[in-house]
């Protein structure tokens, strides 16, 4: 074998014994990760806002609920 293709092979081993001795850095093991069953802690669940049922079935429909709101109360004031 060509001496130059044998060190390619050995620098490519290297590399693979170096990567498969590493650690993952994000280990639960030892349970001292905030927000993990493991550290206790109840993991934090954000809650759905539920649907807006009318959304884009009656266009100024705010506006015009307004307007009558205002209506009755401007009448009720008069009184």
């Amino acid at each position: 074998m060509d001496y130059r293709l044998s060190k390619i092979i050995n620098i490519v081993r290297s590399l693979n014994e170096d990567a498969a001795m590493a650690a993952p850095t994000n280990n639960v093991g030892g349970g001292q990760i905030a927000g993990t069953k493991e550290a206790g802690d109840d993991p934090p669940v954000r809650k759905k806002k539920p649907p807006v049922l009318a959304r884009g079935k009656l266009p100024g429909m705010r506006t015009r609920f307004k307007k009558g709101a205002d209506f009755m109360a401007n009448i009720k004031k008069n009184k």
